[in-house]
């Protein structure tokens, strides 16, 4: 449940124009990014919209998800084994991490920082 709070905590920030928002928007991406399954360990985020590619149980996946859902565990099935990633969420990334480096250089330029990073 955490995660989902500081999702919405994190948009929200961002929706305000606050640059923390920035921040946490891009950890909030990464975490999302990476799915796997293998050796009795588990991890999937999603919160929103997935679209994830990916090798699982020896076979290719390509998949469209709305929805929030979780699998973060130790010891899942050992039958279920592979490696994904959530292009939505690393496509959101590279964007905000793009964003973030032009309002660094333009606050370079003008040599004046907002009152929060």
């Amino acid at each position: 449940v955490a995660p989902f709070f500081y999702g919405i905590y994190s948009g929200y920030l961002l929706w305000q124009g606050k640059v923390k928002g920035l921040n946490h928007s891009l950890i909030v991406q990464a975490i999302q990014i990476p799915m796997f399954s293998f050796a009795y360990v588990g991890y999937n985020l999603q919160i929103g919209i997935v679209l994830s590619i990916g090798w699982f149980n020896s076979k290719g996946a390509f998949n469209l998800h709305f929805g929030s859902a979780s699998l973060i565990s130790i010891n899942p099935s050992s039958d279920t084994y592979g490696v994904g990633i959530n292009l939505i969420a690393l496509a959101a990334l590279y964007y905000l991490w793009t964003f973030k480096k032009k309002l660094e250089l333009y606050y370079q330029k003008r040599q004046k920082y907002p009152a929060e990073i």
